[in-house]
């Protein structure tokens, strides 16, 4: 059992559709670490392949997928993330009424700082993933996990 999970708002819609637990869970902004309040935050992009059969159209598809209008409709339909754009968020914030969305949202904005990358992201990202799930699991401490996490990581940046 959970007591807190820390997630994205790409998971809202998850949260929605678990019919099992969704009335039961809500959001809030992480709490404060000891060296400071942080929140990371994402983006989602849009490509195109360079070996589009149709590139002009594909690129303009791209564009409009980045435009306050595409934003608006995504937002207005429960989309798969809270868009950056202000002006375009209050729908996706009404499509999820049993959550402090815009409450955490508006909370976490000011304390927020870039996700955080390397020549090698993915490799330290998958130790991260792997030891924090046993963690969550209950099968070890989870200051042991964030020990073996750090000593891991460091390592895997060592070597960049």
């Amino acid at each position: 059992k959970y007591g807190m999970y820390y997630g994205g708002s790409w998971l809202a819609t998850a949260f929605k559709a678990n019919t099992e637990r969704g009335d039961k869970i809500d959001v809030a902004p992480l709490p404060k670490g000891p060296a400071k309040e942080a929140v990371i935050l994402l983006g989602l992009a849009n490509a195109v392949s360079a070996k589009s059969e149709h590139p002009a159209e594909s690129a303009k598809f791209a564009t409009f997928l980045s435009s306050e209008e595409a934003e608006k409709i995504l937002s207005d339909t429960g989309g798969a993330s809270v868009s950056s754009r202000a002006g375009t968020q209050d729908g996706w914030f009404g499509a999820f009424p049993n959550y402090h969305l815009k409450e955490a949202f508006d909370a976490s904005i000011p304390h927020g700082v870039p996700y955080p990358v390397s020549l090698n992201t993915a490799k330290w990202q998958d130790v991260q993933n792997k030891v924090l799930a046993e963690a969550w699991a209950g099968k070890r401490p989870t200051a042991d996990a964030a020990k073996e996490i750090a000593a891991q990581m460091n390592e895997i940046l060592a070597k960049e």
